[in-house]
């Protein structure tokens, strides 16, 4: 188990460096945000609704 551990301990390494080192355009984040709103509009969480529970059955 310790090979594989060790794996993940420098993978995460790896990733981190990987991430501190991206940058993002602010016109990529802002851009995506009109395509998320659109994506997800029809949710009931969006309108002000819950989802409806079923009742439960009596055994």
């Amino acid at each position: 188990m310790a090979p594989v551990a060790d794996k993940l301990d420098a993978d995460i390494v790896e990733m981190k460096s990987r991430i501190k080192g991206l940058t993002v355009p602010p016109n990529k984040v802002v851009g995506a945000a009109p395509a998320l709103i659109e994506e997800h509009a029809g949710a009931p969480s969006l309108r002000g609704q819950r989802p409806r529970l079923r009742p439960a059955r009596a055994a």
